[in-house]
């Protein structure tokens, strides 16, 4: 089945201030602009149904609408606007009724999510599993680091995909990049979900009421889909997974000069142009016929699952039915990606919470009383939350002042 995909965005030159970018920032002054006609040119290879497009331009860009309107149509060709960012619930229903029951849609209200999947039959497979098992409402397309801690919770079941085991969790939110299927999403923005007169921008809003609702089934991606472009500094995870730099500008599309730039890969451990000014966009990880791309791109895939946290045990997940990968082999590879340097630093957390984990277990037998950890501590570990909670206090110490 051919997806859907609905944009529902605010173009705006100010950018978040908590992320490292400095490497991949430029002197254009429509760079965040180019960072949306980036992460649109990133979709372009995909066989959508519809491309349905509301769009808001800041003020300080309203001379750039046409351009950026032309620009996007050369990505999409059969891209429609139908005004600007969604922001009321009723304008939500409105636009989402437009799908029906089983539609597969891709809801993009990030301006800034780019599509780095290394290998285009493993999406299109994703979808047919997506879109097979009726269970099934939501799926999970970025963030995916996050995504494996999800998947490490208590709510989780497995299922089986075609050729492969995908993880499958339950979630009662969503975030503003998933892949959702049309009656549930049309189901978000139902009269008396959300008040009508609540500025909600995206399904997490941060203006205030989110869409919430009943625990459901979500499907989790066994490889990296979509990747926010700014990379993962708000929740202090600078590596592995960097920043992206723009593809493609403004300029260029009104020069009719447009480039067909792709990401650059790179065998692990080839630096990375967000860090070293140099180098390649993302580590390979991507399957190849020689051992020597096996092991780099297994450790580069093994990094994208454990960037928050050292999980061993999704090491045989992540490399099964890669070129039948033996429990010896995992073993070895989990090892030697445990030791990188952007895995290393999760060790601690791991056996600080391998401890805890152990304590709660003795309480509850001993004692009958259940030790629940904060859901930040377990979703980002000790330190994170730890600094996280920190620079909290801190800030709200210095706004009262």
């Amino acid at each position: 089945m051919r997806p859907h995909l609905l944009i529902s965005v605010f173009v705006t030159p100010h950018g978040l201030n908590k992320f490292r970018i400095e490497r991949v920032l430029n002197d254009s002054q429509t760079f965040r602009v180019d960072r949306f006609l980036t992460a649109c040119m990133s979709m372009r290879t995909i066989d959508w149904q519809t491309v349905r497009i509301f769009l808001t331009i800041d003020s300080s860009w309203s001379q750039f609408e046409s351009n950026i309107k032309a620009a996007l149509l050369k990505i999409f060709p059969i891209a429609q606007f139908l005004g600007d960012r969604l922001e009321r619930r009723s304008d939500w229903f409105k636009a989402t009724s437009f799908y029906s029951q089983d539609d597969l849609i891709l809801l993009q209200a990030n301006d800034d999510h780019a599509f780095v999947c290394q290998d285009e039959n493993y999406f299109n497979d994703y979808l047919s599993l997506f879109s097979s098992d009726h269970k099934l409402l939501l799926a999970g397309v970025t963030h995916f680091p996050e995504m494996q801690v999800l998947a490490s919770r208590k709510r989780v079941t497995k299922t089986v995909g075609k050729n492969s085991p995908h993880f499958v969790t339950e979630v009662n939110y969503a975030i503003g990049t998933t892949l959702v299927k049309g009656s549930f999403l049309n189901s978000w923005w139902a009269a008396g979900k959300i008040m009508d007169e609540t500025k909600i921008v995206r399904p997490d809003n941060p203006f205030g009421e989110s869409v919430s609702f009943p625990y459901t089934k979500m499907l989790i991606p066994k490889f990296e889909l979509f990747r926010h472009m700014d990379g993962y500094g708000h929740i202090l995870m600078h590596r592995p997974l960097s920043p992206l730099r723009n593809l493609v500008s403004l300029e260029e599309f009104s020069l009719s000069t447009s480039s067909n730039s792709e990401w650059k890969l790179g065998r692990w451990p080839a630096r990375l142009v967000a860090y070293s000014g140099e180098g390649c966009d993302l580590h390979q990880t991507r399957n190849r016929m020689t051992k020597i791309d096996c092991v780099t791109s297994d450790i580069a895939l093994l990094q994208s699952y454990w960037a928050l946290r050292l999980m061993p045990g999704q090491a045989q997940h992540a490399l099964q039915n890669r070129n039948l990968r033996t429990r010896v082999y995992s073993i070895f590879v989990g090892v030697l990606t445990a030791l990188t340097p952007p895995i290393i630093r999760n060790v601690p957390d791991w056996a600080a919470l391998g401890v805890i984990q152990f304590v709660q277990v003795v309480f509850k037998k001993v004692f009958r009383h259940e030790i629940e950890l904060p859901d930040n501590v377990i979703y980002l570990g000790f330190s994170r939350a730890l600094v996280l909670q920190l620079k909290k206090m801190k800030n709200q110490r210095i706004e009262k002042k």
